[in-house]
């Protein structure tokens, strides 16, 4: 699988940008993916929860090997995460500089997504984000043949 090594940043009429800056990509809304996934080049595509699994089995579950050196990580396998925060169900903008949220494609339930999260410690995709207002990063992949 080959990964994008930026976050996306298309803006929409729903996007933020972190700290009020879209250098690291921007924040989106899960209503979003459909405006998203039709200005996606063939082949690219919104990572499952699937994906993330076999990214941390490959790469491991260290979270400085995936976070850029401009926010204190050694980012040994090139992923370049950003720790960006994210936009809670109040609004509110949370976690910049300590933690990076990115959005997968799969259902967690009928109201929320499958995410991964990563900061200096650790790399998981155990988290679920509701998908009425959170905003998160949106990174992309496509499989090689």
């Amino acid at each position: 699988k080959l990964w994008t090594t930026e976050s996306l940043k298309n803006p929409t009429s729903n996007s933020y940008k972190p700290n009020g800056t879209d250098e690291y990509g921007l924040l989106y809304p899960y209503a979003d993916f459909t405006t998203i996934n039709n200005l996606l080049p063939e082949g690219w595509r919104i990572p499952t929860k699937s994906d993330f699994e076999d990214l941390i089995t490959v790469c491991g579950g260290v979270g400085s090997n995936y976070i850029s050196e401009e926010f204190g990580g050694d980012n040994t396998n090139g992923f370049n995460g950003c720790l960006s925060g994210y936009v809670n169900q109040n609004n509110q903008f949370l976690n910049y500089g300590t933690r990076g949220y990115i959005w997968s494609d799969s259902d967690y339930s009928y109201s929320y997504k499958w995410n991964a999260y990563f900061d200096n410690a650790d790399f998981d995709v155990d988290d679920y984000a509701n998908k009425s207002n959170t905003k998160l990063q949106i990174r992309l992949v496509r499989t090689l043949t």
